[in-house]
């Protein structure tokens, strides 16, 4: 088993779609980068609460892992995420919606 994949790469596909590769391909974890569906560059998440379940869905069903969340605030030169070293635990999804 591989360790992790940054999704970059594979942004076009569907959520489940880029999940379902990422295990397909043997990977652990997916190192979420920007998403234009998820979390677009420089600016707040605007995942919405369908799109997040379906992004819970997805890991759970491919046995995929998220070990960090990134995200930049509107008008915030900083960045803001959760972070779990690989293997420590799961991102708390309720704390980004």
């Amino acid at each position: 088993m591989k360790v992790a994949f940054d999704v970059d790469v594979i942004k076009h596909l569907s959520i489940t779609g880029m999940i379902r590769q990422v295990s397909e391909w043997d990977y652990k974890y997916i190192q979420q980068s920007q998403h234009p569906r998820i979390n677009p560059f420089c600016k707040h998440p605007r995942a919405s609460r369908a799109l997040m379940s379906e992004y819970k869905r997805a890991l759970n069903q491919y046995g995929v892992e998220l070990p960090s969340f990134i995200a930049n605030p509107p008008d915030v030169n900083a960045i803001i995420h959760q972070h779990r070293g690989i293997g420590e635990g799961k991102v708390d999804f309720s704390r980004i919606t």
